[in-house]
């Protein structure tokens, strides 16, 4: 293992000072295990002073710490399910599924929450995280800073108030991407999920009214009309989500299920009215131009014309294996297609990279049908 001297940008004594308190709260946030908190902001100092040169902006100090933070939790949190998989399934109403990307929203909201408490006073702060974070009860709370219960229920309300005030106003944009505000029917609101294609901007996200119908695109990759980076009129299944990377995450694990099975079995009912149907290769006529060159597949429903199609490369995204390389690299980019010899098959691999660490998802697909022949992580 390579080890860094602390730089200049980086001071690892400070940082056990000033930002200890933070990072175990945000540890035990994004974990979702306070007993192992410490632990983890302890572990995600080291990380920091281990690849200190790479913060290249001292003013985003705080940022690139919670960033490594969430990164030390999301490995603890695959560890522990692993390792405990039992004691650690959620509650679910029958029938549904969890997502881990709910959890990532989560930690997400974190940090933005995370903003916002650094911008009131400092008693008001206090009195928020002690209630709302550490769960303590009032009594204790106003033993603690000697004074009166009453006194600390006026802080909290107060507290809430100026919260939501940061929330409507300084941070108004981040609490509408993250869904704390109710996005604008029908209108483009950015998001806070990087395009994969780019890796240079983020996605922007249009709902309906009824949310029966959304539309994800990047501002450079899709600037095209009518071109996007997913995008569904028949979908409720997305009806109850407002934010955007479980919304994506469901759509790509039912995308994967749906044209995966159509991949293996070259035929697929109708995900509306169930009639039967042929899968084509390569993109239908109604397909954005800039894309009629790429590989891919699609299905359209002969009886009631529902359609759906993917690029090779998404088809490798909705992957399981994808997804959870998307989650633990939020920012990736997608490398130029390539042809290949794989195992004595025609192949054709599809690479995307983190921005992060370099390390890449790869996945090699049968030439003449697009069946996965290999997907893997390369480690950097």
């Amino acid at each position: 293992m390579n080890t860094l001297p602390i730089s200049n940008t980086f001071d690892f004594e400070q940082a056990l000072q000033t930002e200890r308190a933070r990072l175990v709260r945000l540890c035990a946030y994004f974990s979702g295990d306070s007993n192992a908190a410490e632990d983890l902001a302890q572990e995600t100092l080291l990380e920091a002073w281990r690849h200190a040169d790479r913060l290249h902006d001292p003013s985003g100090y705080s940022a690139w710490l919670a960033a490594i933070a969430r990164n030390v939790c999301l490995r603890y949190r695959r560890k522990k399910g692993h390792d405990s998989a039992i004691l650690d399934v959620p509650t679910l109403e029958p029938g549904a599924e969890h997502d881990l990307t709910l959890d990532l929203d989560r930690a997400d909201l974190a940090l933005l929450l995370d903003r916002a408490l650094a911008l009131l006073p400092a008693e008001t702060r206090a009195v928020l995280i002690a209630k709302y974070v550490d769960e303590t009860p009032l009594n204790e709370i106003a033993q603690q800073l000697d004074t009166r219960q009453g006194t600390v229920a006026v802080r909290l309300h107060r507290g809430k108030l100026e919260l939501k005030r940061l929330l409507e106003n300084e941070l108004r944009d981040d609490a509408a991407a993250f869904g704390l505000l109710p996005p604008a029917p029908n209108e483009w609101t950015e998001t806070r999920v990087w395009c994969t294609g780019c890796g240079k901007h983020r996605f922007q996200m249009r709902l309906s009214d009824q949310r029966a119908e959304f539309a994800f695109r990047c501002p450079i990759c899709n600037a095209e009309p009518n071109s996007y980076f997913a995008q569904s009129s028949l979908f409720p299944a997305v009806a109850d989500l407002k934010t955007a990377k479980p919304l994506i995450n469901r759509f790509a694990a039912w995308m994967e299920q749906y044209l995966g099975t159509a991949i293996e079995q070259a035929s697929m009912p109708c995900f509306r009215c169930g009639n039967p149907n042929i899968l084509r290769l390569g993109l239908p006529d109604y397909a954005p131009k800039s894309v009629q060159g790429q590989r891919g597949v699609h299905l359209k429903c002969t009886q009631c014309t529902a359609a759906s199609y993917g690029t090779l490369d998404g088809l490798a995204l909705n992957l399981e294996l994808g997804r959870d390389f998307w989650r633990a690299h939020p920012r990736i980019h997608t490398l130029p297609e390539r042809t290949a010899t794989f195992q004595g098959t025609s192949a054709v691999q599809e690479t995307f990279e983190a921005f992060d660490t370099r390390e890449r998802f790869q996945v090699m697909y049968d030439a003449a049908d697009y069946r996965v022949l290999s997907a893997w992580v390369e480690h950097a």
